[in-house]
Protein backbone atom coordinates (compact mmCIF):
# COMPACT_ATOMS: atom_id res chain seq x y z
CA UNK A 1 0.00 0.00 0.00
CA UNK A 2 1.01 3.39 -0.60
CA UNK A 3 1.94 5.70 2.01
CA UNK A 4 -0.80 7.97 3.62
CA UNK A 5 -1.21 11.50 2.39
CA UNK A 6 -4.46 13.20 3.47
CA UNK A 7 -8.14 12.22 4.34
CA UNK A 8 -10.43 13.79 1.22
CA UNK A 9 -14.28 12.88 2.26
CA UNK A 10 -16.08 11.20 4.54
CA UNK A 11 -19.78 9.82 3.42
CA UNK A 12 -22.43 8.13 5.32
CA UNK A 13 -24.60 5.44 3.50
CA UNK A 14 -27.38 4.01 5.52
CA UNK A 15 -25.50 3.49 9.21
CA UNK A 16 -22.18 3.00 7.76
CA UNK A 17 -19.53 5.82 7.65
CA UNK A 18 -16.99 5.59 4.85
CA UNK A 19 -13.97 7.66 4.61
CA UNK A 20 -12.02 8.57 1.07
CA UNK A 21 -8.42 8.85 1.59
CA UNK A 22 -5.65 9.79 -0.53
CA UNK A 23 -2.38 7.92 -0.83
CA UNK A 24 1.15 7.93 -2.42
CA UNK A 25 0.66 5.28 -5.58
CA UNK A 26 2.16 2.07 -5.11
CA UNK A 27 2.94 0.53 -8.23
CA UNK A 28 5.33 2.07 -11.23
CA UNK A 29 3.28 4.37 -12.95
CA UNK A 30 1.19 5.46 -11.01
CA UNK A 31 0.75 8.87 -8.95
CA UNK A 32 -1.92 8.05 -6.31
CA UNK A 33 -3.85 5.55 -4.45
CA UNK A 34 -7.80 5.78 -3.18
CA UNK A 35 -8.83 3.93 -0.68
CA UNK A 36 -12.82 3.87 0.33
CA UNK A 37 -12.74 2.52 4.17
CA UNK A 38 -14.90 1.34 6.85
CA UNK A 39 -14.92 -0.30 10.37
CA UNK A 40 -15.69 -3.47 7.84
CA UNK A 41 -13.32 -2.93 4.96
CA UNK A 42 -11.42 -1.33 2.28
CA UNK A 43 -11.40 -1.02 -1.45
CA UNK A 44 -8.04 0.49 -3.30
CA UNK A 45 -8.40 2.20 -6.18
CA UNK A 46 -5.78 3.69 -8.75
CA UNK A 47 -6.37 7.40 -9.58
CA UNK A 48 -8.44 6.52 -12.39
CA UNK A 49 -9.85 3.94 -11.25
CA UNK A 50 -11.33 6.22 -8.84
CA UNK A 51 -12.50 8.45 -11.51
CA UNK A 52 -14.25 5.58 -13.26
CA UNK A 53 -16.23 4.74 -10.19
CA UNK A 54 -17.08 8.44 -9.36
CA UNK A 55 -18.22 8.70 -13.35
CA UNK A 56 -20.30 5.91 -13.24
CA UNK A 57 -22.19 7.00 -10.08
CA UNK A 58 -22.82 10.12 -11.38
CA UNK A 59 -24.24 9.02 -14.16
CA UNK A 60 -26.27 6.83 -12.59
CA UNK A 61 -27.65 9.63 -10.51
CA UNK A 62 -28.60 11.28 -13.34
CA UNK A 63 -30.07 8.61 -14.70
CA UNK A 64 -31.83 7.81 -11.75
CA UNK A 65 -33.02 11.37 -11.40
CA UNK A 66 -34.15 11.01 -15.18
CA UNK A 67 -36.23 8.26 -14.56
CA UNK A 68 -38.10 9.89 -11.60
CA UNK A 69 -39.28 12.48 -13.64
CA UNK A 70 -41.41 10.30 -16.22
CA UNK A 71 -44.89 9.61 -15.50
CA UNK A 72 -45.88 6.66 -16.04
CA UNK A 73 -49.47 7.01 -16.71
CA UNK A 74 -48.41 8.98 -19.87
Amino acid sequence: MGEYIKDLSKIKIGNTQFRIELNAAYYRNGKYDIHIQCDKGRIGLSDREFLQLATCFMAAKKQLEHYKEIDPNE
